[in-house]
């Protein structure tokens, strides 16, 4: 396993007296630690020092770093999820924060798929990639859980392609990632200006550009022309709107912790 990054904020949100919106949110915890655990199995341990119920949490991961949002709704102690987070640090470890291969590219194929709910699902789509010997590259894997009372798990993976889109994969490929997923996948592909783009908006908001990342594309459902861009930090989404005829950008920035509930 390659060593990571991970960068964890935990968050409280407080309820309005309806007790169904939220007037306000405290901060609670911020850890940084560099780790080789099984991200699935920090999945689990999450859910389990988190009581099972109560809870959501977003794990974006990168080539070599995660960003963690937890937000707790009953209150939790997090004394023994802050102990396990300890427990699974290496202390001493550096890890080398380099550019990712999308933000160093120019121009990148992304072909992205909402929902799956497994490590066997994502494995399934890389086998078929290896099968047709497609080179390809997991840019993001994002998870996200939300127990509170019913349960709901799912991923949603980008992947990367560092050629027109037409000669990594041709007609025939395309068509069977399309029909392998339906509308709730969402299955899509979208070349995108990303060098360009993480620059610009870097520039724009003084996040640094090392800490931006896409972890999410698809075309607007109003204009094929715009090509609508999720970037991330460790404390801010950005949406991004890029056409691709005038070649102009446009932005707005969240706040994760109101994108988290």
């Amino acid at each position: 396993m390659n060593k990571k990054f991970l960068f964890v904020d935990i968050y409280q949100p407080i309820l309005e007296e309806d007790l169904v919106s939220y007037k306000d949110v405290i901060h609670l915890e911020r850890l940084d630690i560099v780790v080789d655990e099984d991200m699935n199995r920090l999945v689990d341990k999450l859910k389990e020092h988190l009581g099972w119920d109560g809870f959501y949490f977003r794990i974006e991961e990168f080539q070599n770093r995660c960003y963690i949002n937890i937000f707790i709704f009953f209150e939790q102690d997090t004394k023994d999820l802050l102990n396990y987070l300890m427990s699974i640090n290496i202390e001493g470890e550096e890890v080398k924060d380099e550019p990712s291969s999308v933000e160093k590219s120019e121009e990148v194929v992304l072909f992205s798929v909402d929902y799956l709910f497994s490590q066997k699902d994502l494995d399934e789509l890389l086998s078929f990639f290896e099968e047709e010997d497609i080179n390809i590259e997991v840019t993001v894997r994002e998870r996200s859980a939300f127990e509170r009372g019913a349960e709901d798990y799912h991923e949603n993976i980008v992947i990367a392609f560092f050629t027109g889109v037409g000669q990594a994969v041709g007609e025939k490929i395309t068509s069977v990632l399309f029909s392998r997923y339906d509308e709730v996948h969402s299955p899509r592909f979208n070349e995108v200006k990303s060098k360009e783009v993480i620059r610009y908006i870097s520039e724009e908001t003084g996040i640094n550009i090392h800490d931006l990342n896409i972890v999410s594309t698809k075309t607007s459902q109003e204009d094929d022309r715009i090509t609508e861009i999720k970037l991330t930090s460790r404390y801010k989404d950005i949406s991004v709107s890029y056409n691709k005829a005038t070649k102009d950008i446009s932005y707005e920035v969240f706040s994760k912790f109101q994108t988290g509930i």
